[in-house]
């Protein structure tokens, strides 16, 4: 006799506390794993437009660096999905964010 067992695989929920640093030539994401997980996280998936060009990144951290920017400089549609063996969960919301216009003092 063979038992067959079945394993529904149900992609991650949603990014939580997506956090976007400002710096003079970066950007700098963060965001805690999302809640439910459901499953073993494979990456994350960070997609962002600079200058009309949509980019997009993998990540196993949950912190990612948009660098080599100008100053004033634009960044849209931010947003971080998680993905698993499930597939890839819902996309955070999105956000826009300026460079800083100059540095710290």
């Amino acid at each position: 006799m063979v038992n067959i067992m079945s394993a529904c695989l149900v992609e991650p929920g949603m990014i939580n506390n997506l956090t976007l640093i400002r710096r003079y030539f970066s950007v700098i994401v963060t965001w805690d794993e999302p809640v439910p997980l459901n499953g073993i996280l494979s990456y994350y998936t960070i997609k962002y437009t600079i200058n009309g060009t949509r980019l997009t990144q993998n990540s196993t951290a949950t912190n990612f660096t948009i660098s080599n920017l100008s100053p004033n400089m634009r960044v849209s549609n931010i947003t971080v999905s998680a993905t698993t063996g499930g597939g890839e969960g819902q996309a955070s919301i999105e956000y826009d964010v300026f460079t800083q216009t100059r540095p710290c003092m």
